[in-house]
């Protein structure tokens, strides 16, 4: 019992979190009285943009962690029980994908898409568990993702675990 404390108090003090605001220089994001999906049909920018500096991963990696190729824009199709996505490079259509609606790690609440992702890390002396959490809503200016990450596991011998979440927009095109 000795040991759980002392590992408790040795990931309490090397723990860290942080939190971002939701831009202000951002339009709001469009409320909805829809307590499932929100209408995320339309094209968008596969490039986005954070209100720091911080790496923005493609909205194609976002959406669907399987396609590698690259793409400028994304095209939604909503139906009742997928989105349809469409990867288009150059005016050329890349690929056709499906996101189901209701999985395991993917699902609406509240108006929001949420898309669920983990991994384990053992590389580098690190093991341990990854995970992120993507919240997909509408703005009048496009797509805004708050992504909220977290990690947890041992470098070397040292605990470490993490919290951090960020904001993301995928302006319309």
């Amino acid at each position: 019992m000795r040991n759980l404390l002392i590992v408790a108090i040795c990931f309490a003090l090397i723990s860290c979190v942080a939190h971002q605001e939701y831009p202000s220089g951002w339009k709001p994001i469009q409320t909805t009285n829809n307590v499932g999906c929100p209408n995320l049909s339309g094209s968008y920018s596969n490039s986005g943009e954070s209100s720091g500096n911080r790496y923005v991963p493609p909205l194609i990696e976002v959406l669907m962690s399987k396609f590698s190729g690259s793409a400028d824009t994304i095209e939604i199709i909503e139906s009742n029980e997928s989105f349809f996505l469409a990867a288009i490079e150059n005016g050329e259509n890349k690929a056709k994908l499906e996101l189901p609606k209701n999985s395991d790690d993917v699902y609406c609440k509240e108006g929001a898409l949420i898309i669920e992702k983990g991994k384990v890390v053992n590389r580098e002396g690190a093991l341990g568990k990854e995970w992120d959490t993507f919240l997909v809503q509408q703005s009048a200016q496009g797509l805004v993702v708050n992504r909220h990450h977290g990690a947890v596991g041992v470098l070397f011998v040292v605990p470490i675990a993490g919290k951090e979440s960020h904001w993301f927009l995928y302006k319309k095109t």
